[in-house]
């Protein structure tokens, strides 16, 4: 239950009304290794789907879980990629036939495991492959050069203003920050609130320096999904 804008006096009595009843339950133990699991080769498979009119390829790594410092710097690295990506296959490709759309970054992190990955879309298979190449050929490159600085800063700024615009614009997206971070061990939000803490220490070195923690090519994993 996530109740915002009363005075906390309100919102016990509030509580209490839907919880109250409620058995206590033990505390699950959200506490694993903490370590995250390396590929060790790469990892690709292929689906079919009927009826459908385009080629789909997710492309991603495994990354640390929920509570780990590098979350910030995970998520700026997924944009940059896409970033990249789009504007290479996408922006600066004019047959329709033979580029990508709908090609977005992703980053999923709980308790107990962590993706990055890119999603995108292609009426083409050859070029599905085409793409995929690029992937590995931009993880490289994160991996080699440091971002330049107004592409950092670009980034960075959207992130941040994401996380700020839950807390001033949108209730929705800030009920679900807290339901994430009570679910994965931040029962107390600390981690959910020490985000700007966090955002302040991550530069292009950092940016850098995650792309080699988590980009161990070649041992990515692959999933194409194709039309009957």
């Amino acid at each position: 239950l996530i109740i915002i804008g009363p005075k906390f006096e309100k919102v016990i009595k509030l509580s209490k009304k839907y919880i109250e009843e409620l058995q206590e339950r033990p505390v699950p133990n959200l506490r694993i290794s903490g370590k995250f699991h390396h590929l060790t080769e790469a990892r690709e498979i292929t689906e079919i789907k009927l009826g459908l009119g385009q080629y789909h390829v997710c492309m991603g790594f495994p990354t640390d879980t929920f509570l780990t410092n590098n979350d910030v710097g995970i998520d700026i690295l997924a944009r940059i990629l896409a970033f990249r990506l789009r504007r290479r296959l996408r922006d600066g490709n004019r047959d329709f036939n033979k580029g990508v759309y709908r090609l977005l970054p992703y980053t999923s992190r709980t308790f107990a495991h962590g993706m990055l990955y890119c999603w995108f879309a292609t009426k083409n298979l050859e070029f599905s492959q085409q793409a995929s190449d690029a992937f590995l050929e931009e993880c490289q490159k994160l991996k080699n050069d440091l971002v330049s600085d107004e592409e950092f800063t670009a980034i960075r700024n959207s992130v941040r203003n994401y996380y700020m615009d839950a807390f001033m614009k949108t209730p929705a997206n800030l009920s679900e920050l807290v339901i994430q971070s009570a679910c994965n061990g931040d029962m107390d939000l600390v981690h959910l609130h020490s985000f700007r803490d966090r955002l302040a220490k991550v530069n292009r070195k950092k940016i850098r320096d995650v792309a080699n923690k988590y980009f161990t090519l070649p041992n990515y994993a692959k999933v194409l999904i194709k039309p009957e």
